[in-house]
């Protein structure tokens, strides 16, 4: 499990105090009103939403009329999570294997937090053991699977388990919490998961505090050519050379694009990239285990829009759209080069079919009558110019 033991970080505090704690930071998850909340109901006040509550241990905040107009695919995706991770819980030592594995190379950043903590599928709240115990945790996940009681048969490995954390069930494109009311948000293998990745990071800014952290670990992501080149990702894992150098990313082993669960969806660095403008900086990026990247909220978008910073942010476009034309120019002339090796092997494979054929030739000329009466004229004629000499 890393540096860090459950003993040492647990946020347990948190599961301690009542649900009801959490309703001065909730609103509508669509139109972000405030709620009326009552043992059966809770009903925004703006936009006249209502959300039926079946059990004490978790607010239901999931817009299900939204949810609906996404289609089956999504709720298929999410279906073949759950019963993986039923398999999963079915055996408890792999369990623990499982999530010791996964999460110990993040546990000495986790214990680093404090403050308000807000894990988007965060599932049964196992986080919480890598957490300091002042932290204030809250988990959001569209799945009542996680509250079941077989989860605290981990408890041993993970003692957070013992309680159940704050739930909500809800969706992180559509967070149902107050702006900036969360220090930290995670989302640890969730956002491959979602319908709309883009509105997630969206709604995560709006609710982080300014200087806040985002970190997000994902699935099925292409490394770059940089990750490669410094070894941070193994060259044995992709294809011969990388693949085509004008592609935005190095093909895997079998040349195809990179591989995808069927229950994932395709998130791409560059869109990532697209996703942050104007909103996050990047801290930190890892692709040691599973692709990571550690954010921090920009308190003010129009930081980056002028003085200095400006004019750094077009020195590093200029010179990005010139590696991008050098690169361009590398692999065409590469490309020249390759076209023009082929056609110089044409012709020297026409020239070897040429001289195969005047060898052809030459033999059966010299097996001839022909030639054999010109040979034979020739020595007649090297002795009548032989007597005459003489």
């Amino acid at each position: 499990m890393g540096k860090t033991s459950p003993s040492d970080c647990q946020g347990g505090s948190m599961a301690e105090r009542p649900l009801r704690t959490l309703q001065h930071v909730l609103v509508c998850p669509v139109c972000k009103g405030g709620l009326e909340f009552s043992p059966s109901l809770i009903s925004c006040n703006s936009c006249g939403l209502q959300f039926l509550q079946s059990g004490n241990d978790y607010f239901d905040l999931l817009p299900h009329h939204l949810l609906e107009n996404k289609g089956p695919q999504w709720r298929e995706r999410q279906q073949e999570m759950e019963e993986w991770y039923k398999d999963l819980i079915a055996s408890p030592a792999a369990a623990n294997n499982c999530f010791a594995r996964d999460y110990a190379p993040y546990a000495p950043l986790l214990a680093t937090l404090s403050g308000d903590v807000l894990d988007i599928g965060g599932g049964a709240g196992i986080v919480r053991d890598y957490l300091p115990r002042d932290t204030s945790y809250t988990v959001i996940d569209p799945s009542l699977d996680w509250l079941g009681a077989e989860w605290a048969s981990l408890a041993e490995r993970f003692p957070s388990l013992v309680t159940k954390p704050h739930f909500i069930l809800g969706i992180g494109e559509y967070l149902p919490f107050l702006a900036q009311a969360f220090d930290t948000v995670l989302a640890f293998w969730s956002l491959n998961h979602a319908s709309d990745p883009e509105q997630v990071f969206s709604e995560v800014y709006r609710v982080l505090r300014p200087g806040g952290q985002f970190l997000a670990v994902l699935e099925d992501m292409a490394p770059s050519w940089g990750d490669i080149a410094d070894g941070t990702f193994p060259a044995s894992r992709i294809a011969p050379g990388g693949g085509d150098p004008s592609m935005e990313n190095p093909a895997p082993s079998d040349g195809q694009e990179w591989p995808l669960q069927s229950d994932h969806i395709r998130i791409r660095e560059s869109d990532i990239q697209k996703w942050i403008s104007r909103r996050f900086e990047v801290v930190r990026r890892d692709f040691d285990q599973s692709p990571s990247f550690e954010f921090r909220k920009i308190e003010s978008p129009q930081r980056i829009r002028t003085g200095a910073e400006d004019t750094e942010v077009q020195r590093s476009r200029y010179h990005i759209r010139t590696l991008q034309n050098e690169r361009r120019d590398f692999v065409r002339r590469l490309q020249e080069l390759e076209s023009a090796l082929v056609k110089e092997r044409k012709k020297v494979k026409r020239l070897r079919k040429r001289t195969q054929r005047l060898k052809l030739e030459l033999r059966n000329v010299r097996g001839s009558t022909t030639w054999r009466l010109l040979k034979r004229l020739g020595r007649i004629r090297a002795g009548v110019l032989g007597k005459f000499r003489r």
